[in-house]
């Protein structure tokens, strides 16, 4: 009877160990990257997240407003003001208000959101060493 304890007890710790390392990708990508740096190298090669590049992340415009500014032409050329045309001086002239055109309005960009929470992943942890 204690034979059959201890198989069952060795049969139960080899099924655990085949599915810990089983999960093991999947448990490494779910670990906070500051403690896989820590783990060997291979290890770290288990759980890598990505196609391995690190690209900074930004904040991607929502789709209403890209598609806004898309769809929005751009001017394609600045209006030239003429000067006005030189007439001999007159008494109304003297105290008439100069001619001075008003610019035209320009349109205000349209402020993208700024989401509330960012969580950035997929950067790996680099050991500094002497003079590094």
């Amino acid at each position: 009877m204690g034979k059959r304890r201890v198989l069952y007890l060795i049969a139960a710790l080899l099924l655990m160990t085949a599915v810990f390392f089983w999960q093991l990708p999947a448990i490494l990508k779910a670990m906070p990257s500051r403690y896989v740096a820590r783990l060997p190298q291979p290890l770290q090669d288990l759980g890598e997240r990505g196609d391995g590049v690190a690209i900074l992340p930004t904040v991607a415009a929502p789709v209403e407003v890209a598609a806004l500014l898309r769809a929005t032409p751009l001017p394609t050329s600045v209006p030239v003001m003429e000067p006005p045309t030189p007439t001999p001086p007159t008494l109304a002239a003297a105290t008439a208000v100069p001619n001075t055109p008003t610019p035209a309005p320009t349109a205000a960009p349209t402020p993208i959101p700024i989401p509330t929470a960012v969580r950035l992943d997929g950067f790996r942890h680099q050991f500094q060493t002497w003079n590094n």
